[in-house]
């Protein structure tokens, strides 16, 4: 039954009797304003007040109806079936809410670790990409480098009518080999974007004193500032060579310059030398080593030079600046904590960080002088542990040779104690959505056996108080 301004109406629906009643009355002061056209001024304003009554008057009617309609909506029946079917549903969910709990508690379906796993593998593919085209940049800089000085030194040589051993205390004759050599290293310098570059000759040009075993006349040019971008004419300094080298072309000497290079830490020249350390690549990468008298650490691309006929004339290279390599590979901030870039030989399961080089470490406890062993692995990645503290990471094979066989290998590593915070705050928020919810489904749950439940049993209650 629906009550319309005053009268009853059966069976009709409730909005279409109130419009339309209300646009039966419209109609009729559409009509009366059309005779109030034809009456005088003072007549119309009295017709226009009595219309404003009545709209109002019909407005606050509407208004009231439709509280009405909106009440019995809200208070309809629910039938029994319906009742139950919701009270049974929300102890259901409610049961599987509980289950999901518990299985969350104990690291069940929704682990964190998959999505860490992820996002270093991305990371990792992407520092590998970087890190094996700066590497065959080099290498094909190397190459090139060294097939020039190959053939310059060897056609002087012939000239001269001399072997490479002949040039020993020669100084005049080495200074005009240093002279070819400054002439291509400043072109591979300038081109290939490293932080220096050098050459050497298999001979010294004094040979009486202490070190003349280890020493080697040759040329090393250095960048003046190492940096990660590109440099279209970058500023060099002389590290070793003939001082008249750097008088000639205006270059400033290096605060440790030296006559001379020092073979010591070239892993591998002494076998060169007795020709029984050649590489199968004809080129090989040496481990982190500190520049002599300086604080700088690089890795060095070491490439042989041999004449037509085998004579081992000496070697050229590129150095990676252990700088240089922390500007160009930073720690990327993650939800996880600072992920850091690491290249390593790997000996024994083990990434020698002490003979390898790390990008950036801010953020995290990684030092370059340690070792990092693997001590855990699962089905996402490895548990690496430093002298500090434990780091989750995943490592990639580099393709590079190294001196003696030696294999290296690109990691990304993420410190553990960050990554643990991650996926307890992870776990401990969807714990509380889940309890959330089932504390939700419980008090619905409560709320129909208080309405429905609650009265059947009084209901079964009053029957059998009746039946005693």
């Amino acid at each position: 039954l629906i009550w319309v301004d005053g009268r009853m109406n059966i069976g009709e629906p409730p909005f279409t009797l109130i419009m339309t009643h209300g646009l039966q009355q419209l109609a009729g002061w559409r009509r009366k304003c059309g005779k109030i056209r034809r009456r005088g001024a003072g007549e119309c304003e009295d017709v226009a007040s009595q219309i404003d009554k009545r709209v109002s008057i019909m407005a606050n009617n509407m208004l009231k109806e439709f509280g009405k309609i909106l009440h019995l909506a809200l208070d309809r029946k629910v039938t029994l079936h319906r009742k139950l079917m919701m009270y049974l549903l929300c102890l259901i969910l409610a049961a599987l809410g509980i289950l999901l709990l518990l299985l969350t508690a104990i690291g069940g379906p929704l682990k964190a670790e998959p999505q860490i796993a992820q996002a270093m593998e991305s990371q990792l593919h992407t520092t590998y990409d970087k890190v094996s085209e700066e590497m065959e940049t080099y290498t094909g800089y190397s190459l090139q480098l060294s097939r020039e000085l190959e053939r310059d030194i060897e056609d002087f040589l012939d000239e001269k009518g001399m072997s490479v051993s002949d040039l020993n205390d020669r100084p005049e004759l080495l200074l005009e080999i240093q002279k070819m050599m400054y002439s291509e290293l400043n072109t591979t310098i300038r081109l290939g974007r490293s932080s220096g570059v050098f050459a050497l000759v298999n001979a010294t040009i004094n040979t009486q004193i202490p070190e003349a075993d280890q020493s080697r006349c040759g040329v090393y040019l250095r960048l003046i500032n190492v940096s990660s971008n590109v440099i279209l004419s970058p500023e060099t300094i002389l590290f070793r060579g003939n001082t008249e080298i750097a008088r000639e072309n205006g270059l400033e000497l290096h605060n440790r310059w030296n006559m001379e290079l020092n073979t010591e830490g070239l892993l591998g020249y002494q076998e060169l030398e007795a020709g029984l350390g050649q590489s199968e690549a004809g080129y090989y990468w040496i481990s982190r080593m500190n520049l002599k008298n300086t604080w700088e650490d690089v890795i060095l691309l070491l490439v042989p030079m041999y004449t037509d006929t085998g004579e081992f004339l000496g070697a050229c290279g590129i150095e990676l600046n252990a700088v240089h390599f922390s500007l160009e590979y930073p720690a990327t901030a993650s939800s996880y904590g600072s992920v850091v870039t690491v290249i390593a030989p790997v000996e024994n399961g083990n990434l020698r960080l002490d003979q390898g080089m790390a990008g950036n470490t801010e953020g995290t406890w990684l030092g370059n002088a340690e070792s990092l062993s693997i001590i855990e692995k699962n089905a996402y990645y490895s548990t690496y542990r430093s002298s500090k503290c434990d780091y989750y990471g995943i490592q990639m094979p580099l393709e590079i040779p190294g001196s003696s066989g030696q294999e290296w290998a690109v990691a990304v590593l993420i410190p553990r104690e960050s990554c643990d915070q991650y996926i307890l705050r992870n776990k401990a928020a969807i714990m509380g959505v889940i309890l959330g919810f089932v504390l939700i489904m419980i008090a619905l749950a409560w709320l129909l056996s208080k309405k429905f439940v609650r009265p059947i049993l009084q209901g079964f209650q009053d029957i059998r108080d009746g039946q005693q």
